[in-house]
């Protein structure tokens, strides 16, 4: 068959990119297209994501790539529990809260006064932990701000709230749904008892659709505003970014998985969820997966510690790419400057070099802050891997690392070293993977979420990093209770 072209769309909470996905009926091959900054801005009181300026640069890949690439679909894929309000006009009435604006602490513990966690375990049948904030951000809306939610007629995910404005079709998808536990893992239903609990008004929830669900053309007024000559179709791809990311090795049962990125999101693919009092408490989640299946998972402060140090060090004028910073951190002292990677005080952004440092012995080198964090991060994901040994009752043959932090060799051996497991890389960019495929899928040009791992394993070369330091290690982590 001839190459036919997809564009996938992937919003990271530090950038956003377009990647051309093409296909010749063997392989899938991805060629980066367009990439700008995703911008949350301050407002004083709030921080906002820059919702226009993201439609603004997503309507400029989807035209970009239609003229020149004379793609057949796109898709777009999002971080995960954030929503935005529209009116019955289809007007934003405001831009989306950045999940990480320290503001967000005193809506929490206002909102808490009229949704208790008991509550919401009463319904579940388990508790939340994390999971928990976008129920109390909805809870503030609903009690604080009523004349706001009177005015709210639809509430729609990220992606689905940027396909909305290029084609006026409103629904949520699955996985997005899915992941705050707002629907459960098997069904395309809203969880109404749970969402009675915030005082939402119910009839704002759009319909839930699967997964490589074809939503329909772009508007013809988006389409005339574009200057197309062809009309691209909308997929609803698996639209939680991990995710989209996960679906590309869903069907690997004998691998624990790790999405590298912003976060590092450490779990299991497993048949029901693991409702066990102390993984909650954990922090474990059960997500939704393409399948009917479960992410069974732990996110932790990823490659956010670096990108945001990278930003101080920019600020003094030192300008490191990631390839420097992985080399140097090689001339650090191993394991002088240990931290808890997830530490409260390291979530919200703004000097975060001296943050860390606090955290540890004092002021620190560039070097030794990089080996600080990768070997921090290697700890953390090192433990995390035995929880969910422990949880899931059975071993793992290796890990396998998706996503663009897979690029760091010296995080990838620190990361062998630290599980004592066999490390298999790839592919790195995850999640635009996994929204190719499910476009596929939406074609027809593919079976399912099984052929469309095959499809990728066939189209990337991965690269295998084996425990070679392990007996360094095992001091450290019988300290922290594993080894």
């Amino acid at each position: 068959m001839s190459t036919f072209n997809t564009l996938a769309i992937d919003l990271g909470a530090s950038n956003v990119r377009s990647v051309l996905g093409k296909y010749d009926g063997n392989t899938i091959q991805l060629e980066e297209l367009r990439r700008s900054e995703t911008l949350a801005v301050d407002f004083g009181v709030i921080q906002y994501w820059d919702f226009p300026r993201i439609i603004y640069d997503v309507q400029n890949m989807i035209a970009l790539a239609s003229k020149r690439h004379n793609i057949k679909t796109f898709g777009i894929d999002s971080w995960g529990d954030t929503h935005c309000f529209v009116d019955k006009k289809g007007r934003l009435l405001e831009n989306p809260q950045c999940y990480r604006d320290p503001h967000l602490k005193d809506i929490y513990q206002e909102a808490e006064k009229v949704l208790s966690r008991d509550d919401v375990a009463n319904v579940l049948g388990y508790r939340l932990k994390s999971k928990f904030r976008i129920l109390l951000q909805t809870a503030y809306m609903t009690h604080y701000r009523k004349n706001f939610a009177d005015a709210v007629d639809s509430l729609l995910f990220m992606a689905a709230a940027l396909n909305f404005y290029l084609s006026g079709f409103k629904y949520a998808e699955h996985n997005a749904a899915a992941s705050p536990q707002w629907a459960p893992y098997n069904s395309l239903e809203w969880n109404k008892d749970l969402l009675r609990l915030t005082g939402l008004d119910l009839r704002v929830l759009p319909e839930i659709v699967s997964s490589g669900t074809m939503i329909g053309p772009m508007s013809k007024a988006m389409h005339m505003s574009l200057g197309l000559t062809n009309t691209p179709k909308i997929v609803a791809v698996c639209e939680h970014d991990t995710g989209a990311a996960v679906s590309c090795i869903e069907n690997d049962f004998d691998s624990i998985f790790i999405s590298q990125g912003t976060w590092s999101v450490v779990g299991a693919i497993v048949d029901k969820p693991i409702l066990d009092d102390e993984a909650i408490e954990y922090g474990f989640q059960n997500e939704s997966c393409y399948a009917p299946k479960i992410r069974f998972l732990k996110e932790h402060l990823g490659l956010w510690l670096l990108q945001q140090c990278r930003k101080d060090w920019k600020k003094e004028g030192k300008l490191y790419d990631y390839d420097t910073l992985d080399a140097i951190a090689l001339n650090a002292v191993p394991f002088s400057n240990l931290f808890d990677s997830d530490h409260a005080d390291l979530f919200y952004s703004g000097n975060l070099t001296a943050r860390i440092s606090r955290l540890c012995s004092g002021n620190m080198s560039v070097a030794e802050t990089v080996r600080a964090i990768f070997e921090s991060i290697s700890l953390r994901i090192a433990l995390t891997c035995e929880k969910i040994k422990k949880y899931c009752k059975r071993d793992f043959s290796k890990i396998r690392l998706i996503g663009g932090g897979g690029r760091s060799d010296v995080l990838n051996r620190f990361i062998a070293d630290a599980t004592g497991l066999a490390l298999e890389v790839g592919p790195f960019e995850g999640a635009c993977m996994g929204n190719v495929v499910s476009q596929l899928i939406a074609l027809g040009e593919i079976k399912g979420i099984k052929e469309g791992g095959e499809l990728i394993n066939n189209s990337i070369q991965k690269k295998l990093y084996f425990p070679e330091n392990h007996d360094k290690w095992l001091p450290i982590l019988e300290e922290i209770g594993i080894g």
